[in-house]
């Protein structure tokens, strides 16, 4: 019931972090690099909210300016089993909704954030 269902969801959320970890080795350990290939939506999602969370945290006041940008990589479609987007309408839509700037990087399957909308 309903411990399985918990059992489930925390080894779902173990693998997304050992993915993205690998995905972060493949991209020289860039912290300014996201890449979510690999996960379905909700990991996809999930992860994105944690790492927007921890990367733009509050500059404390007096301090320089934020972070540079965040290169969000989503990937085009092409391992999808319908061969289409899945994580880029869903990471596209996330962003918008939750006030965050950004740039879509058209044909290349990524997206750039920029911070909160103020």
């Amino acid at each position: 019931g309903h411990s399985h269902t918990a059992f489930i969801e925390l080894w779902n959320s173990r693998a997304a972090k050992c993915i993205t970890h690998q995905n972060t080795t493949s991209h020289n350990n860039e912290l300014t690099v996201l890449d979510l290939h690999g996960l379905t939506k909700a990991e996809a999602i999930w992860t994105l909210s944690e790492r927007l969370a921890t990367y733009f945290a509050p500059v404390p006041a007096g301090s320089r300016a934020g972070p540079p940008p965040l290169k969000v990589i989503t990937g085009i479609g092409v391992h999808s089993g319908k061969r289409k987007a899945v994580l880029l309408p869903a990471t596209l839509s996330y962003l918008k909704s939750h006030g965050w700037r950004h740039e879509y990087e058209a044909n290349l399957g990524q997206i750039i954030v920029k911070g909160k909308v103020f």
